[in-house]
């Protein structure tokens, strides 16, 4: 790790909620598809990658090194921005949570199962948008500005840290993967996203 110069956090983070975002897409289009009568087992990947990439590799980042640090430097941890956000990764694991129990065995069959399961899968996919927008645009603009300049360098270290213990691991290279096959396989080429321009080699 270069202490001299380590990565921008918030370029981390939201490099992470592009490739997010593109496997959203992705579910979104699958969601179509098995709308219109195609086997739902493909639901089962995407939900195997958000909760594999969210509780291995993207929240560790936000709840045990940005939010922590943000509540020790005075942010209210029980109100405001990070209680809502906090709120929102207890609701998207229980969303997906269930939505594992519905895909599992091949997944639902039809009729009403299949008709809850894509409910389930739609309300996740709203929730998560709408949360990845709301750091991006209220809790990072809102931390850059507020927190001093050592205090960045000292999460950009924490996460530096994190990166270079995990990208090794298979689990991380098997995360990378499904996410570029998601996208593959249910986005046309133009439509598919990867970690925002010059933080690839810093996250993803």
């Amino acid at each position: 790790m270069n202490k001299a110069n380590p990565v921008d956090p918030f370029v981390v983070l939201k490099g992470e909620h592009e490739l997010l975002f593109g496997v959203l897409d992705s579910l979104e289009c699958c969601i179509a598809t098995v709308d219109r009568g195609a086997d739902p087992r493909d639901l089962r990947r995407f939900v195997e990658f958000l909760r594999g990439f969210l509780s291995a590799w993207h929240w560790p980042k936000e709840d045990d090194i940005l939010f922590r640090a943000l509540a020790s430097s005075g942010f209210p941890a029980n109100s405001g921005p990070l209680a809502v956000l906090d709120e929102d990764h207890r609701e998207i694991e229980r969303l997906l949570t269930k939505a594992a129990a519905y895909t599992a065995n091949g997944g639902p069959a039809g009729g009403d199962a299949l008709r809850f399961t894509l409910r389930v899968l739609r309300s996740l996919d709203a929730l998560l948008r709408y949360h990845l927008e709301m750091e991006e645009t209220v809790l990072f603009e809102t931390a850059a500005r507020e927190l001093p300049e050592t205090k960045i360098a000292e999460l950009g270290e924490a996460m530096q840290v994190f990166l270079d213990d995990a990208r090794g691991s298979f689990r991380y290279h098997s995360l990378r993967r499904m996410a570029d096959r998601l996208q593959a396989d249910f986005l046309p080429a133009n439509r598919r996203r990867v970690a925002l321009a010059g933080c690839a080699a810093a996250s993803l």
